[in-house]
């Protein structure tokens, strides 16, 4: 059996702030420094960690790749990083800078094509597809489904609406989701009794950022909980 992931999520404005919006309401608060918070999340026990710059999109500009070098130069655990990613060169520099893999947001029905070339290109595993929606958002599960079939190696379901409220991971979604790919949760988590919820509805990974900026848990205490429910983690973390 595959240990589960616990994955810290750090979202920023891409010029070194930290950011974290409640239910993706704009402006987003500022909330420290990405650099210092990514150097301690360095030092933690973590699985794996994704860097976000969410306001690249909306603001219509590439991801600082000079930016994602230096991060990722912090952790020897696998970084995913989005925000600006849209071609095949952004792909091609984020794996050069030292990412793992990319993580996109914006695939629709035009350019479903581009998701299957990159895929074919880097592999599966270099690319993550997010999918943002409002709470009872419909097509999910046919766009999660289409996504794997062009080639998305996992699949982000991150609920806007609980995203930085700490309400609960959305486990209604989970009951209803059978993919052939690891599915990741994110958006609402408030402690590591939620992530316990979430794995046992069949989440392959557990994402969470408030709780590890707002709260005392770390990855490790949250490792140590999952195992006692017996969830399989990684062991390091639990001793």
């Amino acid at each position: 059996m595959l240990a589960k992931r616990i994955i810290p999520v750090l979202t920023h404005d891409g010029r070194g702030n930290l950011l974290k919006p409640r239910s993706f309401a704009r402006p987003a608060r500022p909330v420290g420094s990405l650099m210092q918070t990514a150097r301690v999340m360095a030092a933690r026990d973590i699985d794996e960690i994704l860097l976000i710059d969410i306001l690249a999109t909306e603001e219509k500009r590439e991801p600082d790749f000079k930016k994602i070098t230096e991060y990722c130069a912090l952790f020897n655990v696998p970084v995913g990083v989005g925000g600006g990613i849209k071609t095949l060169e952004h792909v091609k520099q984020a794996l050069d800078c030292g990412a793992d893999k990319v993580v996109i947001s914006d695939v629709t029905a035009n350019n479903l094509g581009r998701l299957g070339t990159m895929s074919s290109l880097f592999g599966s595993q270099a690319v993550t597809v997010n999918i943002c929606y409002p709470r009872r958002g419909l097509g999910i599960h046919r766009r999660a489904a289409q996504y794997v079939e062009y080639g998305a190696g996992e699949i982000i379901f991150t609920d806007m609406a609980a995203d930085g409220a700490m309400t609960g991971y959305d486990i209604e979604l989970l009951r209803n989701i059978k993919l052939s790919c690891p599915t990741i949760i994110n958006g609402g988590c408030s402690s590591p009794h939620d992530m316990h919820v979430a794995l046992t509805y069949g989440a392959d990974a557990v994402a969470a950022s408030s709780l590890f900026l707002f709260t005392d848990e770390t990855p490790a205490s949250c490792a140590k909980y999952l195992k006692k429910m017996g969830h399989e983690v990684r062991a390091e973390k639990c001793q």
